[in-house]
């Protein structure tokens, strides 16, 4: 039963929670520090190895008491005792039944593991095999998971070469099946995951990370910015000669374009009935997300658009199918990657253009966003005419790039196949494109007016149905 009290003519309850953690033997244990620091050392140890009477609640308090002689004299201050003795004692806490005893010991090893020496002593005792027995237990035992995810990624943090496959490969299950079982550990297993790639990838890559954070990506379609991240780490990856063989050419990257190019596509995780209607959506607007992050990069740019690579052929040939929703979503993909106002979804074409006239009020033009500055940024000219402007190229760039692969063609396909709103929209992305290849791509690269006369050839055929017109 809680205690209540008055203090300062106001009334308090002290939860069991409180009253618990204040009640502890942790409160009664005191270090003398004035002894040496091995007499204490062995006091501790002797209550942890200890298999009888002693409480659970004496054992917790020795061990956050060891925690707070390893913060104040290190681990190698302990005359008559070695790292590997200290080690072999911590280790039979591991297999206390008590989930709070074990999350316990994980956080004094956590401390305890200082310098790369210390975890060839800890994968030698295997107490590897312990860290990821807790890790796998079950859902339940939050605290003792978070401890032993805490503990690997300590040791990447001081050792990251020696982090061995046995400790990582559990991460990557969380990432690949977490979300399924609602496991509460996958965003941390994802920040491990990624943070490997930076400073072990050859790990990462034989554990299946890189295929893990791809399979993530095309689970967070509620976090732009976690989609950005995970898209970010396979481009360090792929930046790099060094790990730029990880990434598998006409596979790796082309995952992230499945939601649109493969029209049976069902992420694994979901049932059947899960993978169509709000679900899709979800795939198709995580796949945007982490196309629109690719292209905006040069790797990216470079990697997709190849001519003898198959991503960006693959976007725009299945704009030859009489897929609405795909056709939907990479028009939605072109009006992002070209920094162009997505037009209203109606079948008025005079309303669709005036919802992207350059020359009406945006929102950022507010009292509270800058206004006069981000309206003359928006409408005026830059000053500096004969510097280059880098924004510019990459938009060039990947024009370029687009137009090469067939864009202009498969536009014109989706304007003459598919419904009023989906038609408007694309005859306005046709223009603007052909207006941005007008201003930004050399006289060389003029080819691309070749495709107006097969427009004007059909527009003028009289084996025109009424649908068509």
């Amino acid at each position: 039963m809680a205690a209540s009290g008055r203090h300062g003519g106001r009334p308090f309850v002290k939860s069991g929670r409180f009253r618990a953690r204040h009640e502890s033997a942790d409160e009664i244990l005191k270090l003398d520090f004035s002894r040496e620091p091995s007499e204490n050392l062995k006091e501790i140890l002797a209550v942890i190895v200890s298999q009888s009477s002693v409480s659970k609640s004496k054992k917790l308090a020795y061990l956050n008491a060891l925690v707070k002689l390893v913060l104040k004299y290190g681990n190698d201050k302990y005359s008559g005792l070695s790292k590997r003795d200290i080690l072999c004692c911590l280790r039979l806490g591991l297999f206390h039944e008590a989930k709070e005893v074990r999350a316990a010991v994980l956080r004094v090893l956590r401390y305890f593991l200082q310098e790369s020496e210390t975890v060839d002593l800890l994968y030698s005792l295997h107490i590897d095999y312990l860290i990821v027995r807790s890790i796998d237990i079950s859902l339940d035992n939050e605290v003792e998971r978070i401890h032993a995810i805490k503990l690997v990624r300590r040791i990447l943090q001081i050792a990251p070469k020696k982090l061995s496959d046995l400790l990582l490969y559990p991460l990557v299950a969380i990432s690949n099946d977490g979300t399924g079982e609602r496991d509460r550990m996958v965003r941390i297993a994802l920040e491990t995951i990624c943070e490997t790639a930076f400073v072990n990838p050859e790990l990462l890559a034989r554990c299946g990370g890189i295929s893990a954070i791809l399979r993530a990506a095309l689970d967070c379609h509620q976090y732009p910015r976690i989609n950005e991240s995970l898209v970010a780490t396979i481009l360090h990856l792929l930046n790099h000669p060094r790990t730029r063989h990880f990434i598998k050419f006409n596979t790796d990257l082309e995952q992230l374009l499945a939601p649109f190019t493969d029209c049976h596509y069902r992420f694994s995780a979901e049932s059947l009935e899960q993978s169509s209607g709000e679900e899709k959506e979800h795939r198709f607007a995580a796949s945007k997300m982490a196309v629109i992050s690719i292209m905006r990069t040069w790797s990216g740019i470079i990697r997709f658009c190849r001519p003898d690579a198959s991503g960006l052929q693959s976007l725009v040939g299945i704009l030859y199918l009489p897929y609405k929703e795909i056709r939907h979503g990479i028009l939605e993909i072109l009006f992002d990657l070209f920094r162009l106002k997505i037009p209203e979804l109606t079948e008025d074409f005079n309303t669709a253009l005036l919802s992207v006239d350059p020359s009406d009020i945006q929102e950022n033009w507010s009292l509270t966003d800058g206004f006069v500055a981000e309206e003359g940024k928006c409408i005026l000219p830059h000053m500096a005419k004969i510097r280059p402007n880098l924004i510019e190229n990459h938009l060039a760039l990947l024009l370029s790039a687009w137009i090469g692969a067939g864009i202009l063609e498969a536009l014109i396909e989706v304007i003459i196949s598919s419904d009023r709103q989906l038609f408007v929209r694309a005859t306005i992305i046709l223009g603007d494109l052909l207006h941005l290849a007008s201003t930004m791509l050399p006289a060389e690269c003029t080819h691309h007016n070749h495709c107006l006369p097969s427009l004007l050839a059909l527009a003028s055929s009289p084996d025109l149905t009424s649908a068509q017109t």
